[in-house]
């Protein structure tokens, strides 16, 4: 009985954080922005090309 009750704690509480995260992505204007940089950093390094995270100042 206590394994089924930790296991839909469990599966509460991973709803509850995923809502959380939702919702701030939401209200961030600047998120894909921030996503588009981010992937945009790893095609480069992908690429050979130096990377340098300290190069952009919105993150």
């Amino acid at each position: 009985m206590i394994l089924i009750i930790t296991i839909i704690s469990m599966i509460a509480l991973g709803w509850l954080v995923w809502i959380t995260v939702q919702r701030q992505e939401a209200g961030d204007e600047a998120f894909q922005a921030k996503l588009d940089r981010d992937d945009q950093r790893a095609r480069d390094g992908r690429a050979g090309r130096r990377v340098n995270p300290g190069d952009d100042p919105g993150d």
